[in-house]
């Protein structure tokens, strides 16, 4: 055989390979692709006990693509590197996505402003750490050349919040930061701590506490104004309870009305009825 021949032979040979290493890429994919739709998987950093799914596998050490493993250590936190207990091997981030049991449900409006003032509470917390101590073994927070300590003035009837910041071993005002609560918008005092605490030192207000998401559903401990039909104001309660009566939500405050006497009222909000306070709610 000439060497001409050879040569297509090997030619040949080469593209026949190329094509099934294609076709067999074309399978793992579209297996992959039934398994994530199947699986429900999220590309991020896998935890300790979670099921990956390998997506991308270029290691090919014992495991391949649609191969689906448990993580026993997480070896690289920021890259996201795991050892997988099947295979006892190093799996890149690159390689794997992870298996969640449920599809995730979106959180409703109440859930986000249960986490938000959580985050608020977090926000307050972190930035009131005595981080200094003056000579006479005061603590306080450092703030410019000035060891300070805060305070908290809370209006809920004028919807505001200010903290001010006084010198640790004096009266003395250095800063204050004030918080107002928009019209339109339900008063939540650990929301506007944060607000009026970030402007007191001076630092930017994260922009979710700006823009906080607003409840949409009434709960015990919310403060709710309602109005009757004809458009006039009818009372402003604290919930003591919520009960659904003819398809109707319905409130009971136990003669704890703010205003007016009204021990159980309807809330639609179709008369304009609305929540006003969410700092006592209970989510």
């Amino acid at each position: 055989m000439n060497t001409d021949k050879l040569v297509e032979l090997f030619k040949t040979e080469v593209e026949k390979l190329e094509k099934e290493a294609y076709e067999r890429g074309k399978r793992d994919a579209m297996k992959v692709d039934e398994l994530k739709n199947k699986l429900k998987t999220v590309k991020r950093i896998a935890k300790i006990g979670e099921r990956v799914l390998i997506t991308n596998a270029h290691g090919n050490i014992g495991y391949g693509n649609d191969d689906i493993g448990t993580v026993i250590e997480v070896v690289d936190r920021t890259g996201g590197g795991v050892y997988v207990n099947e295979w006892d091997v190093y799996v890149s981030s690159s390689e794997y996505e992870v298996i969640i049991d449920e599809q995730v449900q979106p959180l409703s409006a109440n859930q986000q402003r249960k986490e938000l003032i959580e985050q608020a509470r977090e926000f307050e917390r972190e930035h009131t750490q005595p981080n200094t101590m003056t000579s006479k073994g005061n603590e306080g927070i450092i703030f410019g050349c000035f060891a300070v300590k805060q305070e908290f003035i809370v209006n809920a009837e004028k919807r505001t919040v200010v903290c001010l910041l006084k010198g640790v071993e004096s009266p003395d005002v250095i800063s204050k930061g004030i918080a107002k609560c928009h019209p339109d918008e339900v008063f939540n005092a650990d929301i506007g701590k944060a607000i009026a605490l970030a402007r007191a030192l001076e630092i930017d207000v994260p922009n979710e506490f700006l823009n906080a998401v607003q409840p949409d559903e009434v709960v015990v401990g919310m403060v709710v104004k309602t109005y009757d039909f004809d458009g006039s104001h009818h009372a402003t309660n604290s919930v003591d309870k919520v009960e659904v009566i003819r398809g109707k939500t319905c409130l009971s405050n136990r003669g704890k009305g703010l205003t007016g006497d009204s021990l159980y009222t309807s809330f639609d909000k179709k008369l304009g009825n609305k929540i006003i306070n969410d700092t006592n709610a209970e989510y």
